[in-house]
């Protein structure tokens, strides 16, 4: 079973695996939806990968998609750190790409000389 979805290389011919999606196999799973449209699928997708290597190293079975999936805490773990970054995403682009800071870097600049000028002195 692979995390990964295949996909036929057009220049060789080979399936080889595609690392930015899931495998249609665990496409069905509530989480692997919530995880792609929330932004956190990187990381369940990571989790997923460890944990089969894993129990191919110890010969345990790893058919059942549901004994493969992260506990609880770790997926609302996981849910807040992509929600926290989507908000940072949108302030930077907001602000940083537009040039308009509002005065923000202005004062940060300033903060930061002063504080080498203590320090200097």
């Amino acid at each position: 079973m692979l995390v990964n979805a295949m996909r036929r290389n057009e220049r060789t011919g080979k399936l080889e695996p595609v690392g930015w999606e899931f495998s249609d196999r665990f496409l069905p799973h509530p989480w692997v939806r919530e995880a792609i449209s929330e932004g956190w699928g990187k990381e369940l997708r990571s989790h997923l990968i460890l944990t089969v290597k894993n129990r191919i190293c110890h010969g345990k079975p790893y058919d059942n998609i549901d004994e493969l999936m992260p506990p609880r805490e770790w997926v609302a773990y996981a849910k807040q750190q992509a929600e926290r970054y989507r908000k940072a995403a949108e302030w930077r682009n907001a602000n940083v790409r537009t040039g308009d800071m509002s005065g923000w870097l202005a004062k940060l600049m300033e903060s930061n000389r002063r504080s080498s000028e203590e320090e200097a002195a």
